[in-house]
């Protein structure tokens, strides 16, 4: 019995500790997120570097390593990230609903649906194929965003192929 009881309690202070965020915060984090938008549609380097969190972890699923992007050579590729996060750019914010509207991108055999979504404290914007031409697509991308000091960073991209 002690040991049903002690079980509990762990699951009841981990529920506890799960953080969820409040309106107010879902609203800043996409006023920020809109910012992170239009700089990658500028092709902004400095406001972007800014937006992440460094070194920044890019997980490919199915590779035997993982990369990392340091700050010092975030500028030299500006160019490649922009041209690869592009595709949210088409992504509308809206605050007063607390939400970002999907965005299909038709590929020429697959198509990528890109939704945000919240989930405990990290802003999760996704890219997953869909059929277009082909059924063989498979896979996603996922952007994770979360508030740091108040300043909304990118942390982590993970992908699937």
């Amino acid at each position: 019995m002690k040991k049903v009881i002690l079980l509990l309690a762990v699951v009841f202070s981990m529920a506890i500790s799960a953080k969820t965020l409040t309106d107010s915060q879902k609203q800043e984090m996409l006023k920020q997120f809109s910012v992170f938008q239009k700089a990658l549609e500028a092709k902004d380097g400095n406001t972007l570097k800014g937006m992440i969190k460094f070194p920044i972890l890019l997980v490919e699923h199915g590779r035997d390593y993982d990369e990392t992007m340091k700050e010092s050579d975030f500028l030299e590729e500006v160019d490649d990230v922009t041209e690869e996060f592009k595709s949210i750019t088409y992504m509308k914010v809206n605050t007063e609903n607390n939400s970002v509207s999907d965005y299909l991108e038709k590929g020429f055999a697959c198509n990528m649906k890109y939704t945000g979504a919240f989930k405990e404290e990290e802003l999760r914007i996704t890219g997953t194929f869909v059929p277009g031409e082909s059924n063989g697509c498979g896979g996603y991308i996922m952007y994770k965003f979360k508030m740091y000091k108040n300043k909304l960073k990118l942390f982590d991209v993970e992908r699937k192929w």
